[in-house]
């Protein structure tokens, strides 16, 4: 199980302009906080389990996010979690091993630390 953070509007520290100009306009400055984490297992024999997003927020995004998924063509199995900071902690992680892990792993499975 590994987990990194994905941010959705990476802080710019460079910008492209044509040679001579006086001025480069910037759109967005970035929001590097403003951002989820993806969790993805995989096994020794080779299955993944499904992609965790963690969100920040409550239980009414991860329903719209639900709801947004739902309208499209968007076909997977991954789970929705969220807390205050969009970062894993314990319970979110208790909750992933009870809720994706353990259903979707065979016994027997070994589990190193």
């Amino acid at each position: 199980m590994d987990e990194t953070h994905i941010v959705f509007e990476p802080e710019i520290k460079k910008t492209v302009s044509e040679k001579g100009k006086k001025q480069a306009q910037i759109k967005s400055k970035g929001n590097p906080k403003e951002g989820c984490t993806v969790v993805g297992c995989i096994g020794a024999d080779g299955k993944h389990l499904p992609l965790t997003f963690i969100l920040k927020g409550g239980s009414r995004v991860i329903k719209w996010i639900k709801q947004d998924i739902s309208n499209t063509n968007l076909k997977g199995n991954c789970t929705f979690f969220a807390n205050s900071k969009s970062w894993m902690t314990r319970t979110v992680l208790m909750k992933w091993f009870k809720e994706v892990f353990l259903p979707n792993t065979p016994t027997p499975c070994a589990l190193f630390s």
